[in-house]
């Protein structure tokens, strides 16, 4: 029997942990497998783009910058319209019940943490929730210092409501990539994202 595949797979097991130390976790092999296809497809074919500015020295990271910063500009004006004529007065209240929707109830800091928001933002949109009927309060029973947060029946049925448009508004955003691209830039992006959720409250400039 000839372990030279396996001696490679091991190799790029090997490189794989040490590029990512920082976020890797002991069931990452999803991300493994789509972190090999695209450096594979790298090696075959890398082609360095073209950006405005880069003969004058603008770095890679500059427009990388831009380019979030853009996207995140267009994703938040197609979220708007997404919840015009809703109850919803920001598609933040929205991403809140679909957290607690798919990951059940939790505290006050840990919802607010999950979305990437400060702390006195993060409870305006709790208080909005909770106004609104969206979401309910209680004790928690693990320590009773704290509340936990849950969806509402009436919360559900809003958001219910809404989430086509959400959808719509969620594939206007993705464009004119292919589901190929999608993937590859999802790996990306999770990659970037559980970078900074480990640097950015620390991160100095």
């Amino acid at each position: 029997m000839s372990y030279i595949l396996l001696q490679k797979l091991i190799t790029q097991v090997e490189e794989f942990e040490i590029e990512n130390k920082e976020t890797l976790k002991s069931d990452d092999l999803q991300v493994f497998v789509s972190w090999l296809y695209i450096k594979l497809a790298k090696e075959e074919s890398i082609i360095e783009p073209v950006w405005q500015g880069k003969e004058e020295g603008r770095t890679a990271d500059s427009i990388l910058n831009s380019l979030l910063l853009h996207l995140s500009r267009y994703a938040k004006h197609y979220s708007k319209m997404a919840i015009l004529e809703s109850p919803f007065r920001t598609i933040d209240e929205v991403i809140f019940l679909l957290n607690l929707l798919h990951s059940g109830p939790m505290g006050k800091v840990q919802l607010v943490d999950r979305n990437v928001l400060d702390k006195t933002t993060g409870i305006q949109i709790i208080n909005r929730l909770l106004q609104q009927k969206f979401v309910e309060e209680y004790i928690n029973e693990q320590d009773r210092r704290g509340k936990i947060i849950r969806i509402t029946q009436v919360g559900s049925t809003a958001l219910n409501e809404v989430m086509a448009k959400v959808r719509k508004a969620s594939h206007i955003v993705s464009g004119n990539i292919s589901e190929t691209e999608k993937f590859e830039l999802i790996t990306l992006l999770q990659k970037l994202d559980s970078h900074h959720q480990i640097t950015f409250k620390t991160q100095e400039i």
